[in-house]
């Protein structure tokens, strides 16, 4: 993962703009199912199907509680809502909407904690930021 705090906000910021451009195609039923992370840009195997580099390789995987860092698919038990919910377990919920809405708020959550680090924990693997997004 980048250590690099700019490179960092310019990487979430492009995929809350990629989501929201995503949650547009949802609302227009041109998209029935969609899964955040994995399957963007963002994801250093994107597009990419021999998965050749290791999750922890990834930016988000600072952001994935360490009790999940293990799992197939980290970024997927990252924690997006206030109640604790993860991005796994609102796919699973199977509400597309929620789970967009969901993500984009954590990401600009996210983004404004590392823009404005005197505000909140400014670094992906404080566990206060856990508890709070």
């Amino acid at each position: 993962m980048s250590t690099d705090t700019r490179d960092v906000l310019d990487q979430l910021r492009f995929e809350l703009n990629y989501l929201e451009q995503i949650a547009l195609r949802v609302a227009a039923g041109e998209i029935s199912a969609f899964e955040p992370f994995r399957a963007n840009p963002i994801c250093p195997n994107f597009d990419d199907a021999l998965k050749r580099h290791s999750c922890h390789e990834c930016l988000l995987y600072d952001f994935v509680p360490e009790s999940k860092r293990f799992e197939e698919i980290p970024c997927l038990h990252i924690v997006v809502t206030p109640e604790g919910e993860s991005i796994q377990q609102l796919i699973e919920a199977g509400d597309q909407n929620r789970l967009i809405t969901r993500t984009c708020a954590w990401l600009r959550e996210t983004i404004l904690q590392l823009e404005h680090p005197q505000n909140g924990c400014a670094q992906p693997d404080c566990s206060h930021s856990e508890a709070t997004l």
